[in-house]
């Protein structure tokens, strides 16, 4: 099942600073793995950095990171995103997207995060 935990969103961090978004939790209903893909439509600003955790829970209140990436902020880049180990079998999904910016600079990103979650 392809899940949308991003489409077309827009972050924007001013100075040396981070903001993260996290996404609302959605069951995995028996499948065991995930595997996304970040798509860059624009960026604009200097020195930001982007991070991508994938969390995992399996009461969804306790969240751990499953795993986590850092792609490339340039615009049309097209970057798959950390894939669930099957051993590690949760509830519940969700993830987190930072950006990080440095200096007194506006910087922002304007991006899409899809995923399929299967069962292997």
């Amino acid at each position: 099942m392809v899940t949308v935990f991003a489409n077309n969103q827009l972050m924007i961090a001013e100075g040396a600073v981070s903001v993260s978004i996290t996404t609302d939790p959605v069951p995995m209903g028996g499948a065991d793995r995930i595997a996304g893909v970040f798509h860059v439509h624009y960026s604009f600003g200097t020195g930001l950095t982007m991070t991508v955790a994938v969390e995992g829970s399996n009461d969804g209140q306790t969240w751990i990171t499953v795993d986590s990436g850092t792609p490339t902020t340039a615009a049309g880049d097209i970057v798959p995103i950390p894939t669930l180990p099957t051993e590690a079998v949760h509830a519940f999904l969700r993830v987190t997207f930072s950006l990080l910016a440095t200096g007194a600079n506006t910087n922002g990103i304007c991006f899409d995060y899809h995923a399929i979650i299967d069962k292997s």
